[in-house]
């Protein structure tokens, strides 16, 4: 017997020691915990933790004066999983879903996330839209439409489905495999904020994208632009089909930048013309066409860079 015990000691001693070894690398690592299924379907006023917006319910935001828009906080990440439905109040249409903070749309090919207005299905009121005021995001697989309510964004109106505006260094809006469709004026709004859009469809909009300011950043690829009709005079009730991205005077000339073909596209179109600075560089890729605006006098293109 005392033979046997030495016999096999190593082998026990090997074993407890592969039983550790194991139990060591089985031990889960500390990560960040899911947040909590918010606990009400109606949202009104500021969302100051962490919370997801959970499948299986549609999501509405209401009104509850002084506090009317929806806003992610500073810091704060709302999380709204596949499936999901969010509309306005069908008594308060015209709500905001506003983020300071960081805001993840997980939808997926068989369960996209979709963004209304409310649940009336023929309703002509568009709500809001997603302003990104200063804050991140991803938004994948979503349907967004009928927004538009109207925002006074630099002392001028505006109405889009999306705007992102003020975008941190670092930060940064992503759009990816999703529809933006009939809203009110514009599909997507830049001013100085930093967007990239891939996979993405824009329809039914008078801008499907516009985008203001030196410091924006805007890279596409892989969209698709068809339905869209652009107002020629805007004081008039006259349109023309145009699947255009629409560029203010001076956007994007804070840094080099490129306009790339995408699927439908008509043209860039310079409304107020533009001049490319000393130093820049824009890169036109092949089969792009540029316009400017009917009231640039000289051409409009001004390039010194």
């Amino acid at each position: 017997m005392k033979k046997n015990w030495f016999f096999y000691k190593p082998l026990l001693a090997g074993l407890a020691l592969a039983l550790i070894l194991v139990g060591s690398f089985s031990t889960p690592q500390a990560a960040r915990a899911a947040s909590p299924c918010s606990v009400s379907n109606l949202h009104a006023g500021p969302i100051t933790a962490d919370e997801t917006w959970c499948a299986g319910t549609h999501y509405i935001m209401t009104d509850n004066h002084p506090a009317t828009e929806v806003v992610v906080a500073p810091g704060v990440t709302l999380t709204i999983n596949p499936g999901v439905t969010v509309s306005s109040d069908k008594d308060h249409t015209g709500k905001y879903l506003i983020v300071q903070g960081h805001l993840d749309i997980n939808g997926t090919a068989t369960q996209p996330v979709l963004l209304t207005a409310d649940w009336t299905p023929n309703a002509s009121a568009p709500w809001g839209g997603l302003y990104f005021d200063g804050g991140s995001g991803t938004i994948n697989y979503a349907t967004i439409e009928r927004a538009g309510y109207g925002w006074f964004e630099g002392g001028s109106f505006s109405a889009q489905a999306v705007l992102v505006k003020d975008t941190p260094a670092g930060k940064q809006v992503t759009i990816s495999n999703s529809t933006l469709r009939n809203s009110n004026q514009m599909g997507l709004y830049v001013s100085n904020g930093t967007v990239n859009v891939t996979n993405s469809t824009f329809s039914g909009h008078k801008y499907p994208i516009y985008i203001d300011g030196a410091a924006s950043a805007v890279t596409y690829s892989g969209n698709n632009f068809s339905g869209n009709a652009y107002p020629f005079y805007q004081n008039f009730s006259y349109t023309v089909q145009e699947d255009s991205i629409f560029i203010g005077q001076g956007a994007l000339t804070g840094h080099d930048f490129s306009l790339p073909a995408q699927t439908g596209l008509d043209a860039y179109v310079f409304l107020d013309g533009a001049t490319i600075p000393a130093g820049r560089t824009m890169t036109v890729e092949p089969g792009v066409t540029l316009r400017t605006g009917l009231n640039v006098p000289g051409g409009g293109l001004i390039i010194k860079g």
